[in-house]
């Protein structure tokens, strides 16, 4: 269920705002600092008379209960870690609203205007968070409500009277509404300028409120708000804290290579080794990007070796009354939608076969495609247009293409087996950063986050001499440091039999195409951990498809020196 919503529940806050000047004396394009009424930081005009902003900014309460549901907030706060912001919406009456319609286009105003718009969500027994209003819209324009930025939780069925888009949640104590806040406009007007307290917080009506002079939103807010037209910076910081939220720890150059390449017009292809994380990589980034308003949000989807343009670019489909209609792959989707696009193990894909004439698209040129979108006669074919590119012609319906669209991919480079060749027209549209094992230093932190215990964790981190047969990353020893933590609960269980089980589940496919000497190495190392040379033995042959003879008979590499023995290149 979504939140409470039952009655009017809206408080509305009020606060001066004004631009903020650089120690030279010089405006800051795009900052503004919230302030009371006293502490107004203002320009000077020509006579060096303070300039006050327009008008002063109005923010917004809007009442949740955690009778509907107790994660309400820790929901609508996944879908804006992952998609850079959540749409929040209120049930009500179909014909009635809980916000007037001047108050409902003051808002749209702050947010085209890029002033820092704010929403407290408030509950008396589940806590209250300040949030960033991004966009906002009455039920009767919620086609306006982007469905992928709604929790799954939500009824498509209820009807919602208002809904709001949130980013920037953070917990606050009620107490700093009523410390920081005065009413400003009361139906009894002995009550302007009355201070905020409980019993206002849990009105059921909404209530106009002011800053206090002596508020210092320095204490609590960010100078970059991160609205509107006022975004966060989309740099290797910003990439790098959206990807430590994951857990990721990574060289920091990887997240400078990242950026410079994206922001100099280039799409990106993500390479190395299995584990390395590459795909919660690329959601960060699109996290990042999000939250710098580079895009509303990126779509996920794993290639095939089947993908052609039916599934990326989009084909003729029958519809339930025997026509066919052109139907958008999933890159159109993107696009329309203007959000990047992730694509996890692209290699799976035939490259010049799936991407078809998104190739001319990527290299800033229009394409017209044979196809006209449902509702369009057929004199008007879809254009896909780059920015600063021009129709090839008039009448055509033109899909946009911003200049900030990206595809960030991932590439697994021993995937062998699936890999097509890549035609260097497709390599030219892309830059490839290269997602390396970061040092052993960090495995064996990543384990012990896992592991949690000292024997899980030593037995995991006991298998990363098997890195030197193949480089593989953290993920895949993390899966196991959870596992033998889970597995080892078991007072029965002996150390050596579940290493085993540890390798065989998460390794042993890893090792897939090594050559004998490789696999013979493989085996005397995993025999020095695991003991039970018999079952090593026949695993490996079975499974990777080795020789390896009984001790009885003559052993792989019983010729090589012992020197030679010590490396497994070839």
């Amino acid at each position: 269920m979504p939140p409470e919503t039952t009655g009017p529940a809206v408080t509305v806050l009020e606060v001066r705002l004004g631009r903020k000047r650089s120690k030279s004396g010089r405006e800051r394009e795009g900052e503004w600092r919230l302030s009371g009424t006293a502490n107004l930081d203002w320009d000077s005009d020509a006579a060096g008379s303070p300039v006050e902003a327009e008008r002063p900014a109005t923010h917004l309460i809007l009442k949740w209960s955690p009778k509907f549901d107790p994660e309400t907030i820790e929901k609508h706060e996944s879908v804006a870690e992952a998609m850079g912001a959540v749409w929040w919406g209120r049930r009500g009456t179909p014909g009635k609203s809980s916000l007037s319609r001047k108050n409902f286009e003051t808002f749209q105003q702050q947010i085209a205007e890029g002033v820092p718009t704010l929403v407290f969500l408030h509950s008396g027994p589940g806590g209250t968070w300040r949030t960033r209003m991004t966009g906002i819209a009455l039920g009767e324009e919620a086609e306006d409500v982007d469905p992928e930025l709604v929790p799954d939780y939500y009824d498509p069925q209820t009807y919602h009277s208002l809904w709001v888009r949130l980013t920037d949640f953070t917990q606050i104590e009620p107490q700093e509404v009523c410390d920081d806040f005065v009413l400003a406009q009361s139906s009894q007007a002995s009550k302007e300028g009355a201070p905020v307290t409980e019993q206002t917080l849990g009105t059921r009506g909404h209530v106009l409120i002011r800053a206090k002079e002596d508020w210092d939103p320095g204490e609590h807010l960010e100078e970059n708000p991160g609205l509107g037209d006022v975004l966060v910076p989309f740099d290797a910081a910003a990439v790098a804290a959206s990807a430590e939220r994951r857990g990721l720890v990574l060289d920091p150059r990887i997240y400078q290579q990242l950026v410079a390449a994206l922001l100099s017009g280039k799409h990106i292809i993500l390479t190395g080794p299995p584990g390395t994380a590459k795909t919660t990589l690329a959601e960060a980034v699109g996290e990042a990007a999000a939250a710098a308003g580079l895009c509303r949000g990126y779509t996920l989807t794993t290639a095939t070796a089947d993908w052609t343009t039916y599934e990326t670019i989009g084909g003729l489909r029958p519809t339930p009354s025997g026509e066919l209609e052109f139907s958008e792959g999933q890159f159109l989707a993107a696009i329309r939608a203007k959000r990047w696009l992730v694509i996890d193990e692209l290699n799976r894909s035939n490259f010049d076969r799936a991407f078809g004439q998104l190739f001319t698209v990527l290299s800033g040129q229009s394409v017209v495609l044979p196809y006209s979108r449902p509702g369009r006669p057929a004199s008007e074919p879809l254009a896909l247009v780059p920015q600063d590119s021009q129709a090839p012609s008039n009448g055509l319906d033109v899909l946009p293409i911003p200049g900030s669209w990206r595809i960030v991919a991932t590439m697994n480079v021993f995937d062998k087996t699936l890999l097509f060749e890549m035609s260097f027209a497709l390599m030219r549209r892309f830059a490839f950063i290269e997602v390396s094992s970061p040092s052993d230093s960090v495995f064996a932190q990543l384990i012990e986050e896992q592991a949690r215990e000292a024997l899980p964790a030593e037995l995991a981190k006991k298998l990363l001499v098997l890195r030197q047969f193949k480089d593989l990353g953290p993920a895949v020893f993390m899966d196991i440091a959870r596992f033998l933590r889970l597995r080892l609960g078991d007072e029965q269980a002996d150390p050596r039999a579940v290493l085993f089980e540890a390798f065989y589940s998460y390794l042993l496919p890893q090792f897939e195409g090594v050559s004998a000497k490789q696999g013979y190495l493989l085996y005397k190392t995993l025999v020095s951990l695991v003991g039970g040379e018999a079952r090593v033995r026949e695993t490996l042959n079975a499974v990777l498809g080795l020789d390896i003879m009984a001790p009885s008979g003559k052993e792989p590499g019983d010729d090589l020196e012992d020197d030679e023995l010590d490396s497994v290149d070839e």
